[in-house]
């Protein structure tokens, strides 16, 4: 069972296989989902958490989350709205089945950095927008046609690694042990749970939770707590 305060579970747009929305983002705590997401900052800005990375996106920031990346949002002094587009790597599996072990790196895109491919990516978000203000009859097929040139030009700007199935299967019964951990101590918030209360729970030394802990929300357990 999968908690829903960790596991973002998304629901696609009238049977599609993406989600597009706008959000003002307060805080969102460590979480992960299936999907690949691109957030555009189109106000203000927001601290992204990737793993043990702290990310400050600016206004016009664009950057990639790759499917089941720990990842939690939290606003600054100054507000933000966001455009959001998520997918299933599946979408494209009839014909580019290798987007599921894909993990793209470097994807953190800034307009007076990087000026060229910031602007391919941003007219294809900025039709995605388009698309679903018009929702004219059959708009889904210009939907799915900026997703297909999002992907393709996703793959052609930013440097990316394949994942092997051995690595997906290692890291995907890590999420699980994490999920059971954070399930845990969400659903006994009243009482004090120790670090070693949970590691006698998974059967490790409190050594090797205090480390998973950090390396997969990048804080210690007492952060996280607090």
């Amino acid at each position: 069972m999968v908690s829903n305060q960790d596991y973002e579970f998304i629901r696609h747009s009238k049977g599609l296989s993406l989600h597009a929305y706008f959000v003002t983002i307060d805080q969102r705590l460590q979480h992960w989902h299936g999907d690949i997401e691109v957030l555009y900052i189109m106000q203000g800005s927001v601290n992204l958490t990737l793993g043990a990375d702290n990310i400050l996106l600016e206004q016009g920031d664009i950057i990639v989350v790759n499917h089941y990346e720990i990842h939690s949002l939290r606003q600054t002094d100054e507000g933000n709205l966001m455009f959001v587009v998520q997918f299933t790597p599946s979408f494209c599996k009839s014909y580019f089945s290798d987007l599921q072990y894909i993990r793209f790196n470097d994807r953190h895109l800034r307009r007076q950095q990087d000026i060229a491919r910031w602007t391919v990516v941003h007219q294809i978000l900025i039709n995605m927008i388009k698309a679903f203000a018009d929702s004219r009859p059959n708009f889904q097929f210009l939907l799915m046609e900026s997703l297909n040139r999002l992907v393709f030009t996703l793959l052609t700007v930013l440097p990316y690694a394949m994942t092997a199935q051995k690595e997906i299967d290692s890291y995907e019964n890590n999420l699980e042990r994490l999920n059971r951990i954070l399930l845990y101590i969400h659903n006994n918030a009243a009482y004090k749970i120790t670090l070693e209360d949970l590691a006698q729970r998974e059967g490790l030394s409190t050594f090797h939770l205090s480390h998973f802990i950090r390396r997969f929300l990048g804080i210690s357990y007492q952060e996280y707590l607090a």
